[in-house]
């Protein structure tokens, strides 16, 4: 299907959905091209078929408190059988296609000391899959960045508290001297590590 098909039959099946924010894939039985957003879910995730528009499923969940315009701020990340969000108030899920279920939950934000006041634009980061891990940057007074164990929610290892507020950064895997290390440009400079730890 040509991006000009899809374009024209989700803006007649699926007005507003922002297709931007899409993760395509093809992880269900039978395999169909889907796409994964958090637009137009407030907060959660829907999983819509990429052709039509058609929403297959939705995961939401109770979120109270406020931040500035409300709707999504991040993109969802798919590996395996589990699609990990986070919303703008920190919360983390971890997502089983298989039974639409949470497999486990956190709090970016209040788990590591965030405080009652969120950065000016809420949480925004996407989560990265590097290996076993899934990593955020939490930003918060405990912890600038945290390693999941992907599967469990299990933190693996979290790195001190970084200088400056809190901005809106989503980690990445460089290759440095044939190392991965993470990196990552914060509100007040470049930061980086080793990724495994």
């Amino acid at each position: 299907m040509q991006k000009a098909d899809i374009r024209t039959q989700w803006e007649n099946a699926a007005p507003g959905w922002a297709r931007w924010e899409a993760t395509v894939a093809t992880w269900m039985e039978p395999a169909t091209e889907l796409m994964l957003t958090m637009a137009g879910v407030a907060p959660g995730a829907s999983v819509l078929d990429l052709a039509s528009g058609k929403e297959l499923w939705t995961f939401a969940y109770d979120a109270p408190g406020t931040f500035m315009f409300a709707g999504s701020r991040t993109t969802p990340t798919l590996d395996g059988e589990h699609v990990y969000t986070v919303g703008p108030l920190g919360d983390l899920h971890a997502i089983n296609t298989k039974t639409r279920k949470p497999t486990w939950r956190a709090n970016i934000w209040k788990d590591f000391g965030g405080g009652a006041q969120l950065p000016q634009w809420a949480i925004v980061l996407n989560p990265l899959i590097y290996g076993d891990l899934l990593i955020v940057a939490t930003q918060t007074s405990e912890a600038g960045v945290v390693a999941y164990d992907n599967m469990t929610g299990t933190v693996k290892w979290k790195s001190a508290a970084l200088s400056g507020i809190a901005g809106y950064v989503t980690p990445s895997i460089a290759k440095i001297a044939a190392e991965d290390h993470l990196v990552m440009i914060t509100a007040a400079a470049g930061r980086g590590r080793n990724a495994k730890g």
